[in-house]
């Protein structure tokens, strides 16, 4: 380094010192400048009173400012020389400006020169020729001749971030703050929930991690990042412009999901985006959505006038489905007016079984659909093996579980035959049962009924359990299975009889009994009596 007829200050000095490499950064800034760069293919030469550069510049040559006054910030990149004959040069807003001169000179003629950057012609000589020069940032060539009165050079710890493309992508980073600024997020379009945001998070994160190894890809990723905002600030600005449109028709519905536009906005407004057909892309219509879980859909609450966003609307204690379902107002507390709130009235529901025809008729105070539980058992409750309840040759339908989280106080089970399994049998002689617990063995309910046009039997309860259907020719038999539920040990044993019919067939019987009450008695006997039990008959026949 060269001094002529003036002042150097240097915060420190050091002799006797090893040469340090000339740090070759050479691909790296062209890489990240000519993302945003004026671009010249010849030698440039600027004149005028007043310079002003305002973006980055990369010449292939010499490019020269000749005027009397140069502000400037960014870069400027040539391939050859830089020179400047100004009689002052200056940092435009006093931002960065960085020199660069990949294989020629940076020279400086001037009165007076106040900025901060860098000065970089690693190949070259940087020559300054001013009267006072004031720099905040550092000088790197490989030869420097300094001439004039005054110069003070002030290094920064972070100055060869503006060489590394470091600083390029804080100054992303900073503009995409700006620009979020900017983008006019509604009720349908948050940061949370925009499908663009992901795409640009993701990009964040990609600049993260390449900021680690590739400081130009991650300047590349971030103005990717940049083009995405400006991609969505467009995007939500073109939304709410057709907002305000929709606003002005409230009677209108400018998505075709049958929800007017003014019940979009003013009751789902966080909910439904009255631009879509199908906000969430779940495949439902926005009409058909019940978000607040009440049995009544966005479309019903708009023509009942309920809340699409409050279970209870009234505030009843019932769910604004359970009123539809049982017949009450929605929009009132107490729909007869007999000072009974409707959710203390009492009900009777129709629940449906796991399979047709089976059915539960139930009366209870409420709505109490949502505490009945009824499950088909065919499959999964366990008897003797020898004797399970389904494939026993007197059962003719499913086994059925019938559970209530809440009290009841009546109910009407209904139950399908197997007509299969019943075969060419009665089914007048068809009984409803229900499994007792204590007893362990099944008993059949008192009130019944059998409706043969539809093949099913009914029964009445007032609690519940297993219940199944036997055919029972004589109910008075007793019928017993040993049950055993789960890994529950019985110590049932079961004795098979040995039975023996004398049946008199002679021909005193043609008076004594007419009707052949004998044989339906023996036949009557044999029905009670479970499979494993033997039978034989013996017939008295009168000698002439």
């Amino acid at each position: 380094m060269e001094s002529q007829h003036g002042q150097i200050d240097l915060r420190s000095q050091r002799e006797e010192v090893n040469p340090i490499p000339m740090p070759d950064l050479s691909g790296v800034i062209r890489s990240f400048v000519e993302l945003d760069a004026d671009v010249y293919h010849q030698d440039k030469q600027f004149n005028g009173n007043y310079l002003q550069v305002e973006r980055s510049m990369i010449v292939d040559g010499n490019v020269t400012f000749n005027g009397t006054t140069f502000a400037g910030k960014n870069y400027i990149v040539a391939s050859g020389d830089i020179t400047f004959n100004v009689s002052t040069l200056e940092s435009l807003h006093d931002e960065p400006l960085i020199l660069y001169s990949e294989n020629g000179d940076i020279t400086i003629r001037s009165s007076q020169d106040k900025f901060r950057g860098i000065i970089y012609a690693p190949n070259g000589t940087v020559q300054i020729h001013t009267s006072n020069f004031e720099l905040v940032g550092r000088i790197i060539a490989d030869h420097i001749t300094l001439n004039g009165s005054n110069f003070e050079i002030l290094e920064q710890y972070d100055d060869l971030s503006l060489l590394n493309g470091f600083s390029q992508v804080m100054a992303c980073h900073d503009r995409y703050y700006d620009l979020m600024s900017e983008v006019p997020f509604n009720d349908y379009n948050t940061p949370s929930n925009n499908a663009t945001m992901y795409e640009i998070r993701e990009l964040q994160f990609q600049v993260s991690r390449a900021m680690e190894t590739d400081m130009v890809q991650a300047l590349l990723l971030c103005h990717a990042v940049l083009e995405k905002v400006n991609e969505l600030k467009e995007e939500l600005v073109q939304e709410q412009l057709l907002l305000e449109q929709i606003a002005a028709d409230p009677l209108g519905d400018y998505d075709g999901d049958g929800l007017l536009n003014g019940f979009e906005l003013e009751m789902l407004s966080n909910y439904t985006n009255p631009l879509l057909y199908d906000t969430d892309g779940d495949g439902i219509p926005d009409g058909e959505e019940d978000p607040d879980q009440d049995g009544l859909s966005n479309l019903m609450e708009q023509e009942l006038g309920t809340d699409p966003l409050s279970a209870d609307t009234d505030g009843d204690g019932l769910k604004d489905g359970s009123e539809v379902r049982l017949g009450t107002d929605p929009l009132s507390v107490d729909t007869n007016g007999n000072g009974l709130i409707d959710s203390e009235e009492i009900y009777t529901q129709t629940i449906l079984g796991p399979i047709p025809d089976v059915k539960l008729e139930i009366t209870a105070i409420g709505d109490i659909s949502e505490a009945v539980y009824i499950y088909d058992a065919t499959s999964n409750i366990v008897a003797d093996h020898e004797y399970s309840v389904t494939d026993s040759v007197y059962s003719v339908s499913g086994l059925y579980e019938f559970r209530s989280e809440l009290p009841f106080e009546r109910a009407r089970i209904h139950l399908p035959v197997d007509l299969d399994k019943l075969g060419d049998r009665e089914i007048e002689h068809v009984k409803m049962v229900y499994f007792d617990e204590e007893l362990m063995t099944f008993i059949p309910l008192e009130k019944q009924g059998v409706d043969p046009a539809t093949g099913t039997v009914w029964g009445e309860t007032d609690h519940f359990s297993l219940y199944t259907l036997f055919y029972l020719p004589n109910l008075g038999a007793i019928w017993q299975v040993p049950f055993i539920s789960g890994d529950r040990e019985s110590n049932t044993e079961i004795i098979f009889l040995d039975v023996m019919f004398v049946i008199d067939s002679s021909g005193s019987m043609d008076w004594n009994d007419p009707n052949d009450y004998r044989k339906t008695a023996a036949k009557n006997f044999v029905d009670g009596l479970i499979p494993g039990t033997r039978v034989g008959v013996a017939t008295v026949i009168a000698r002439e």
